[in-house]
Order: C-alpha cells, then sequence, then structure tokens
C-alpha cells in the first residue's frame, strides 16, 4: 500500500469518526440547552461528561484529518503556491 493510498484510509476513518461522534454528541445535548438547561444538567447527571468526551473526538478526529491529508495536499499544491524565487 502507497502512502497516498495510506493517507486516503487514515483520512476516510478519520471522517467517519468525526462524524458519528459529532452526530452523537448532538443527539445527547437538546437536554442539556435550553431555557432551563441548569435543570436538564440536573436531571441528567452523567450526560454532560460523555458529551463532552464525544465533542473531544470529534476535535480531534477533525485535527487528525488535516494532519493526515497535509504530505498529500502539500505534493498537489507546490506548484499553486508558496513565494517566487525572487521573494
Amino acid at each position: 500500500m502507497d502512502s497516498a493510498r495510506k493517507a486516503a484510509l487514515n483520512t476516510g476513518v478519520l471522517f467517519l469518526v468525526a462524524t458519528i461522534t459529532a452526530v452523537a454528541a448532538a443527539a445527547l445535548e437538546p437536554a442539556l440547552t435550553g431555557t432551563d438547561s441548569l435543570t436538564g444538567v440536573a436531571n441528567h447527571p452523567n450526560q454532560m461528561p460523555v458529551d463532552a468526551l464525544l465533542y473531544l473526538i470529534a476535535a480531534g478526529a477533525s485535527l487528525g484529518i488535516a494532519v493526515s491529508l497535509y504530505p498529500v495536499l502539500k505534493k498537489w499544491n507546490a506548484g499553486l503556491g508558496g513565494c517566487p524565487a525572487s521573494c
């Protein structure tokens, strides 16, 4: 398996992880928002840490997407951008 294919596979897995965890966190969130949000938090004490953990996992996966795509995008963008030789 070459490096571009490995990067694409890693990126795809990270996209799935980020999407699934963000959707799961959003599904837990409605009980924690609204005008009586403190009552919702008091009634569901274990829901807030789980929701925060899911959002942290989604954020980490999103960061991983950028890191895993960087080598591939660097090759494609080498001729398009950057400072000209006279800089």
